[in-house]
């Protein structure tokens, strides 16, 4: 694999540019930090395991783990266990500070049996991580809270290499908001460092509130790793558009219920508008996932005589394969909106076991968000869609 940035004059034979999100968050591997990167890519879809994926864990920590070969991953006497303040259980390795997530409350499981588990598992990601340094296919990615400095990337950069060509991802936050999503050589020694700027971190206590612009930078790293075609935008909004109103039984729509589902509906190629959920897919618009507070703004076109309704375009986009449609603003339109039967004959649709994402309302409401809770795991997919974002869903499910 090419790993090296281009030099001056330098041209690369371009790779086919992956057509889903899904497809670039999974080229990436999370150095730990906290759980963000890793809620991000569950947030498109992408399920696969990682050493510090949801590890909170120091740079030093980090370090001493890299240069000794995650060694000491195969003695369980320096694996615990803990109650967090949520009566989950957290894996803690207290000889290095490491704690991640088991998503199992306490006093619901045997914690003697999670324990033994819980061992196998970290015994079992410290060999995958080995295996994908040694590989050299991901582009490891480190965040920086403000506490990084190019000595210390140069020591993280050089323990990567010790097993291979790798790259890091050098992932800190800026207030110029012409560099925030954008990627570029770091200026530390060595051409497999890049420097990548984001406007704000999640919180530690909420790391599912990610910013929307992890999906430009990822893509614009992607880009230099493969020399892609740069396919999202920098963020600016586009110029508003008409759409024209229709309902989801309008033959004009590449819609159909889905068979069996009692009560579906299947959009292809559909795009929808946060935050409030609207539905469109060309230059039409869905009538029945327009909210109310819109309606006013719903006029008639002089010419055509069509009801039309002008959108502004999204600056930032997201590709999905599938997605449950679940916008929802009160815990009573949550309860006639998700349907777990309707979701899983959906995912059998689908094939192969496949799981739709779920995207849920913008919202801080904790009834709201409470009742989410009750009705869909924990660990299910599911993103947010903010104001001035869209989500492009090859296959959409409405409940309907």
């Amino acid at each position: 694999m090419q790993t090296e940035l281009p030099g001056p004059g330098e041209t690369h034979e371009a790779a086919p540019s992956p057509r889903f999100d899904s497809d670039v968050l999974r080229r990436f591997e999370s150095l730990g930090d906290n759980c963000e990167l890793g809620l991000v890519q569950v947030a498109v879809g992408v399920d696969q395991m990682g050493f510090f994926r949801f590890n909170n864990s120091n740079f030093e920590a980090l370090l001493a783990v890299l240069e000794n070969g995650f060694r000491d991953f195969e003695d369980p006497r320096y694996i615990e266990l803990e109650t967090a303040c949520n009566d989950e259980l957290i894996v803690v390795v207290p000889r290095y500070g490491f704690r991640y997530h088991t998503f199992q409350t306490a006093g619901q499981v045997d914690v003697d049996a999670l324990l033994a588990q819980q061992t196998k598992v970290l015994q079992w990601l410290a060999r995958k991580m080995l295996e994908d340094l040694r590989s050299g296919e991901k582009i490891f990615l480190r965040k920086d809270s403000g506490d990084l400095d190019e000595a210390q990337i140069l020591r993280l950069y050089a323990a990567l290499q010790s097993y291979g060509d790798n790259r890091l991802l050098w992932v800190s936050c800026s207030d110029d908001q012409e560099k925030v999503g954008r990627v570029e050589p770091s200026g530390v020694p060595g051409k497999g460092v890049l420097r990548g700027y984001m406007d704000a971190f999640s919180q530690y206590e909420d790391g599912r509130s990610f910013s929307y612009r992890w999906f430009e930078l990822c893509r614009a790293a992607l880009q230099i790793q493969d020399d892609l075609p740069e396919r999202h935008g920098a963020g600016a909004s586009s110029p508003a558009r008409d759409y024209r109103l229709c309902s989801i039984n309008d033959s004009r729509l590449r819609a159909a219920r889905l068979a069996g589902g009692d009560g579906g509906f299947v959009v292809d190629r559909a795009r929808v508008h946060g935050p409030d959920g609207i539905v469109t897919q060309g230059d039409l618009l869905i009538q029945e996932s327009l909210p109310d507070s819109w309606q006013s703004q719903v006029r008639e076109d002089l010419e055509t005589g069509a009801r039309v309704l002008e959108l502004p375009e999204a600056g930032y986009q997201v590709q999905l394969r599938a997605a449950y449609h679940l916008f929802a603003h009160s815990k009573s339109e949550l309860d006639q909106r998700y349907c777990d039967q309707l979701r899983k004959h959906f995912s059998g649709v689908l094939g192969e076991g496949a799981q739709p994402i779920l995207l849920i309302p913008e919202r801080e409401d904790f009834v709201v968000l409470q009742s989410l809770r009750e009705l869909v795991h924990a660990r299910m997919p599911r993103l947010s869609v903010p104001q001035g974002a869209a989500i492009s869903v090859d296959r959409l499910l409405l409940p309907g």
